[in-house]
């Protein structure tokens, strides 16, 4: 081994010695694989208007390594400036691995501020994380969308695939569900099955969009997205408190149109 090699390697070591075991935290979630998986965990967000995309991207060690010895060669003494543009060219190269069509055309990401730190974890694996915003026509009904992963190619990779909704669209069709008795969604899986998402965002008719809407009132409290299913529909409610809030809503307005009646014979019942 040459002396230059050396080197690189020893730099090598002491930066992933100074950067990730000293890291003050260990990786936000974990593949239940080996560590010679890279790890791809994906919450996708798919409201009518804008898509919005987190992605953790976990990396083993000896990949870091490898990639490090090429990045540092030529560096003696590593710094906190060296990390910074490390950690920026990974993120760079995990967004540009990341592609997203929209009614079949190709659409560029729009990076949001990401919430926790990037570049640090354990001894099996080094964590990073992405924040993706990208547009969707609001005025069209049915909009096809595509997500390609082309991180990582040529390695086996573990990933995890969950698609979030609101009341206002309906995603019935997604591949991760394609197959009514294989819901794949929020599950590991190697290989290539779910390296591409394919999906279609409709626009529910209002009836569909009035009972998500009271289902996810009803359920959770809220309307910010959550998981969605084989259902397509975030919140969809049992039909029976669908018909028994109807049927509230008929005697409420029958006795508005009596009382406006009794009102307006003098206070006389009619």
């Amino acid at each position: 081994m040459s002396g230059d090699t050396t080197q690189a390697l020893r730099v090598a070591f002491c930066w992933l010695f100074l950067v990730v075991f000293q890291g003050v935290a260990t990786p936000a979630f974990a593949h239940p694989f080996d560590d010679g998986l890279a790890g791809h965990r994906f919450r996708l967000t798919v409201l009518a208007d804008h898509l919005e995309l987190e992605l953790l991207v976990e990396e083993p060690v000896p990949w870091v390594l490898r990639d490090l010895r090429t990045f540092l060669a030529g560096v003696e003494h590593p710094g906190p400036a060296d990390q910074e543009r490390y950690d920026a060219r990974r993120l760079d190269e995990f967004e540009s691995g990341l592609q997203l069509y929209v009614g079949g055309q190709r659409v560029q990401w729009e990076r949001r501020p990401w919430q926790g730190e990037n570049g640090v974890g354990d001894r099996q694996f080094v964590l990073y994380g992405l924040h993706l915003h990208a547009p969707i026509d609001p005025s069209q009904e049915d909009v096809t969308i595509n997500l390609i992963d082309t991180i990582h190619p040529g390695e086996k990779v573990a990933r995890m695939v969950e698609v979030w909704g609101s009341w206002d669209t309906d995603l019935r069709g997604c591949s991760l569900w394609a197959d009514p008795e294989r819901n794949q969604s929020g599950k590991w899986t190697i290989g290539s099955e779910t390296t591409e998402l394919r999906l279609t965002r409709r626009l529910p008719s209002i009836w569909a969009r009035g009972e998500a809407w009271l289902g996810m009132s009803w359920r959770t409290g809220t309307l910010e997205p959550v998981p969605v299913g084989p259902g397509g529909i975030a919140g969809p409610v049992d039909r029976r408190v669908v018909a028994l809030v109807g049927a509230l809503l008929m005697l409420v307005l029958l006795g508005a149109v009596r009382l406006r009646k009794t009102v307006r014979n003098g206070g006389r019942y009619l």
